[in-house]
């Protein structure tokens, strides 16, 4: 039989957990557009593998590794998802998990006897266990996803500087420093 200290605990953290499940609709929802344009840009890059090792392999080819890669592409062409699972079905089964153990809670900490009290703590106990587990699997995702678009973020910006840099290069060479700098100041 757990103490009321200890139900109240997963009270509060069932209640914060659902509130920080919701949160991370409002913290993802900013980069949204990138985590999609990713997403895009890794099914057309491997779209384009895929055509490129298929027209490799013809009728006679039988190279068992060019096969194996074929399938493999074809299995992760599949899996690669517009829209992220877990945003959708995880986050909804997350919250409903962390709800039931609130509600679980809170009726222990209003019921005081023996039989019903061991049967509310462990279905809390369970529905607790599973949205922590929940949590941790729709935040390593959020995590990966977030990540994956700052990076794709910071390899564009990464190709715009270098890009100026040869620009200026080559203006440097052509034209002469004095000649640039003359420019700048009249604008």
């Amino acid at each position: 039989m757990l103490t009321e200290t200890v139900v109240s605990t997963i009270l509060q953290a069932s209640i914060t957990g659902a509130g920080l499940i919701i949160a991370i609709y409002a913290l993802i929802t900013p980069v949204m557009h990138k985590i999609f344009e990713e997403r895009v840009k890794l099914h057309d890059k491997k779209m384009k593998e895929f055509d490129k090792l298929k027209k490799k392999i013809d009728a006679e080819s039988s190279k068992k590794k060019d096969f194996k890669r074929l399938t493999t592409l074809a299995n992760e062409i599949k899996e690669t998802k517009m829209f992220p699972r877990y945003l959708g079905v995880g986050v909804l089964i997350v919250f409903i998990c962390y709800m039931f153990a609130a509600t679980f809670a809170l009726y222990r900490l209003t019921v005081s006897q023996p039989t019903t009290t061991f049967v509310l703590e462990c279905w809390m106990l369970l529905f607790f266990g599973f949205s922590m587990i929940g949590f941790l699997i729709v935040g390593m995702y959020t995590i990966f996803d977030v990540y994956r678009a700052m990076r794709g973020e910071f390899e564009k910006v990464k190709k715009e500087k270098e890009e100026v840099e040869k620009v200026s290069k080559t203006l440097t060479k052509k034209f002469g420093v004095d000649a640039i700098l003359k420019k700048s100041e009249e604008k």
